[in-house]
């Protein structure tokens, strides 16, 4: 947890940065009713944004979810700035909001306020607003997903004296898969191979004999131009004999 936080608060602090001096958006603070949703902002996941309230207001992002997704998202104000989140559903309707609730966490680092909620997304769109109580105030956004489903990886064997074949099981409704290898369970896995969502093997030509490698596969579904992606397989480990 302190590691994420930290690296959150490294992303948020560069957001902030460059919106340092930048006072220039005008508000129109508690438009009626669901007229919000026309003007509301896209927000890709793996991604931040950010901007300036001026005076008491609400920011308005969405997000589009093609599936069932896990989401994380995180807000970040700076000082003693008082900040209310809530997410609201297609139709505006609320779904989650807080204002000293438990329903999003509440962490401090870096004198910067931190307001997260994670949780599983059905298929939809969804409205994050952000509103400011009080004077002009800066603020960032990021959100981050994962498609809620996760590779089943099928075989591991020899392919020949000097390869390996890797199987998994297709996944619906992706753009691809990601093969890694590491020399060890707990080292580094490096990314040796992208198949097309057609394919579901990979042949690993460049092993040595005597030595063990250890493998896993993952999926990814391009979004709004950014790849998201599934939880990856278990971990396979092969020995070859000399």
């Amino acid at each position: 947890m302190k590691k994420m936080l930290r690296k959150r608060a490294m992303v948020l602090a560069l957001v902030f940065s460059m919106l340092a001096g930048v006072f220039g958006f005008t508000e129109n603070a508690y438009a009626k009713a669901y007229s919000w949703m026309d003007t509301a902002t896209l927000l890709p996941a793996e991604t931040a944004m950010g901007g300036v309230f001026t005076r008491t207001g609400e920011k308005i992002y969405y997000i589009s979810v093609p599936e069932t997704m896990d989401i994380n998202l995180c807000v970040g104000v700076p000082g003693t700035k008082t900040a209310g989140v809530l997410i609201y559903g297609s139709n505006g309707k609320t779904l989650k909001s807080f204002y000293g609730s438990k329903q999003w966490s509440y962490s401090k680092k870096n004198g910067i306020n931190f307001f997260e909620y994670s949780a599983r997304f059905s298929k939809g769109v969804y409205y994050i607003g952000i509103k400011n109580f009080g004077s002009i105030s800066k603020y960032a956004l990021t959100y981050s997903a994962k498609l809620a489903k996760k590779v089943n990886l099928k075989n591991l064997k020899r392919y020949s004296s000097t390869s390996t074949i890797i199987t998994w099981t297709k996944l619906s409704s992706v753009t691809g898969y990601e093969v890694y290898r590491a020399t060890s369970l707990n080292g580094t896995y490096k990314r040796i191979a992208t198949a097309s969502s057609s394919r579901n093997y990979y042949i690993d030509r460049s092993i040595t004999n005597g030595r063990s490698y250890y493998y896993f596969v993952k999926a990814y579904r391009m979004i709004n131009g950014k790849k998201i992606y599934s939880y990856s397989s278990a971990i396979g480990r092969i020995t070859l004999s000399r």
